[in-house]
């Protein structure tokens, strides 16, 4: 088999898999023996050894390594005439930061394969990475015209690949050579203007495209979706109330307009915005997800399931369907048919969330055992995976008021992602739980440590510290901290209300309690509003608020203890 034919992966992993033996026998060549192994793979003369030694360098992972490795694949990409090779240089570059290596690796790809879309792709990105400005527009001009050969216009290509470049100074300059004064060009650098903090300039130019071709629905979205990120709801909605659509609009620009209308909590008129859209497009399978997701917000559940079944068909949506009918089956349906649901859910965004749900049910029926085996047996494909599973697994523990053993999971998921900062909170908190101070500042201030505007972390450790210590003032900087940077959070507020007591501040303390009970009725802040007005002398005030509260949480401890203690 030629060489040319390998796909670019599997020619990496059989490099790979001899590199990793040449690592571990450094004393042996880079190169067989004339007539052995290498004459019967069908490698050319002298390549294996090139490509073993190459992998070998790029699986150190130093910088130095890299630019060995990636010239090594340069150098057998020229001699043999293959673009796999070219890409494995350019690829390898790039990983390592070298974006002129892999410019010129990437032109080569580009020499020995000048049809690849990929080729094209990477090698104007790396173009624009290094500021090459004059070659990469020439490059972004050709995709442009031709597209990217991978499903994507050339004018979405274009601006595709400029939003990968961080400098968003150098995006701008760069689509600036590139535009002309046709209107897709002029879409394209509006579209670069609003994601480069260029906001006025691209309103500025989708104002102009929106009068000079008011059906195209594209300028009109973009346009208002510019408009609700720089805070102007208002403008945003009128601009796409006010389209002059035809047939009614498009399913994109009717779904654009339900979004926003979402946000602006009109959720009545974004139902009925998404109903259009059905009505108008029944295959809209957006629209029928948006829409069911937004019935289960508004606790219309029976008609969320009705557009949710509808999706079960859909390969695509098929798993996020059934993870919303096991939300609604929860509060309906009952807990078993729950799970049935759940268990539909085998892949995608979905399934982690899917599992945990499942644990959580079998914990509530009291299979605790049980649920921590279906959250052990959960695939991890991501350490995003492994600390929310960890987390659910402490918090169903925590739960089942087995305290003890929540410490010990959290532990072992510290000793895997040492330093992570919403494990070492989850820790903390349960640390509060049995008593162990040290364990809970610790890790709070080690969360503080590394991010000094961490306002949970600064607001949990203030309030312990005021909560079980006597080192109010100390809490009080720490309140303070987490207030300014987080100043309308209810239970931040009330933080700042029960240092304030502890202090003997009351009437300061009562303030802050008070707007922290309007924000949100929760249970603690009636204690603690409930306890200062007590020493306040306004006995049948706190009475009010605990007797309301009881209602809503007869079984609340913060609530019960204080209401002992006091007598009440």
């Amino acid at each position: 088999m030629a060489i040319s034919a390998l796909r670019p992966r599997a020619l990496v992993l059989a490099a790979a898999a001899g590199a990793i033996v040449l690592a571990a026998n450094p004393a042996w060549p880079t190169a067989p023996p004339p007539g052995g192994a290498e004459a019967s793979s069908g490698f050319p003369p002298g390549m294996l050894g090139t490509l073993l030694s190459a992998e070998v360098a790029a699986l150190r992972g130093g910088e130095t390594d890299a630019v060995l490795a990636s010239r090594r694949y340069v150098d057998a990409a020229r001699r043999h005439g293959d673009p796999a090779l070219a890409e494995r240089a350019a690829r390898i570059a790039a990983g390592a930061g070298r974006y002129g290596l892999a410019a010129d690796a990437s032109a080569q790809w580009r020499r020995l394969d000048p049809e690849s879309p990929r080729a094209r792709r990477m090698h104007a990105l790396m173009l624009v990475r290094t500021g090459r400005a004059e070659e990469a527009a020439a490059a972004l001009r050709s995709i442009a015209r031709r597209g990217d050969g991978m499903g994507r216009a050339g004018h979405d290509a274009v601006v595709e690949i400029l939003r990968r470049d961080p400098d968003r100074g150098r995006r701008v300059r760069i689509m600036e050579a590139v535009a002309d004064a046709e209107s897709e060009s002029r879409y394209a650098f509006a579209q670069v203007l609003a994601g480069s903090d260029e906001a006025e300039r691209a309103l500025k130019l989708l104002e102009v495209l929106r009068r000079e071709r008011p059906a195209d629905d594209r300028y009109a979205i973009t346009h208002a979706l510019l408009l609700h990120g720089q805070g102007d709801r208002d403008a945003a909605l009128d601009v796409l109330a006010g389209h002059p659509a035809e047939n009614g609009g498009s399913g994109e620009l009717l779904r654009a307009h339900a979004r926003l209308l979402v946000s602006a909590g009109r959720r009545e008129e974004a139902r009925d915005r998404y109903a259009a859209v059905l009505a108008r497009y029944p295959d809209d399978l957006d629209a029928r997800w948006e829409i069911g997701r937004l019935l289960t917000t508004m606790e219309r559940l029976e008609d969320a399931r009705a557009h949710f079944r509808e999706l079960y068909r859909w390969p695509g949506w098929r798993d996020g369907a059934w993870y919303f009918t096991g939300l609604i089956d929860e509060s309906r349906a009952g807990l078993d048919r729950a799970l049935r649901a759940y268990r539909k859910v085998r892949e995608g965004v979905y399934y982690v969330s899917a599992r945990i749900r499942s644990a959580e049910i079998m914990a509530e029926m009291g299979e605790v055992r049980w649920a921590r085996w279906h959250l052990a047996a959960t695939p991890r494909h991501a350490q995003s995976d492994d600390v929310r599973l960890f987390r659910a697994e402490s918090g169903l523990l925590l739960r089942a008021d087995r305290p003890e053993e929540a410490m010990t999971v959290l532990d072992a998921a510290l000793d895997t992602h040492p330093e992570h900062t919403d494990l070492l909170y989850a820790r903390a908190m349960v640390a509060e739980r049995i008593d162990r101070l040290d364990i809970l500042e610790r890790d709070l201030r080690a969360i503080i440590d590394r991010d000094p505007n961490h306002a949970e972390a600064l607001n949990a450790l203030g309030y312990t510290l005021a909560d079980r210590t006597d080192r109010y003032q100390e809490a009080l900087e720490l309140v303070e901290r987490a207030l300014a940077l987080d100043p309308d959070k209810y239970h931040i507020v009330d933080s700042m209300g029960w240092v304030l007591y502890r202090l003997g501040r009351h009437e300061e303390a009562a303030a802050h309690l008070r707007r922290s009970y309007e924000g949100e009725r929760d249970p603690v802040v009636a204690a603690h509003l409930g306890e200062v007005l007590w020493a306040l002398g306004l006995r049948d005030e706190a009475r009010e608020i605990w007797d309301s509260a009881l209602e809503e949480a007869p079984d609340n401890e913060v609530l019960i203890e204080t209401i002992e203690r006091l007598g009440s």
